[in-house]
């Protein structure tokens, strides 16, 4: 199995529309990309977020069965597409995936 998870920080410049649709976006792929298992996402509400936080807003966890599984949803179409919306509305992303 793989965890993946990501962090978004979002620029002071994006809208709210913008956000949203990013967040659609993503939560879209669940349904349109084979080998999403379970997803999870949403702000961060760690009480220890202001001082160990970075200053990320939002992140998701998505599962995946294997390397390959997850490999094929960065390769997908829909992936990119998602991606494409990313890149105007996020300051910084961190992806860490944990291979359990």
């Amino acid at each position: 199995m793989v965890i993946h998870t990501v962090f978004f920080r979002y620029r002071s410049t994006a809208t709210p529309d913008q956000i949203d649709e990013v967040q659609s976006a993503i939560a879209g792929l669940v349904e349109r990309v084979p080998g999403v298992g379970r997803f999870q996402a949403g702000g961060n509400v760690s009480p220890e977020a202001g001082s160990h936080g970075h200053g990320y807003d939002w992140g998701f966890v998505m599962t995946f069965p294997d390397l390959a599984a997850r490999d094929a949803y960065i390769a997908h179409p829909d992936y990119s597409a998602a991606a494409a919306l990313v890149e105007p509305v996020v300051e910084a992303a961190m992806v860490f995936d944990i291979g359990a």
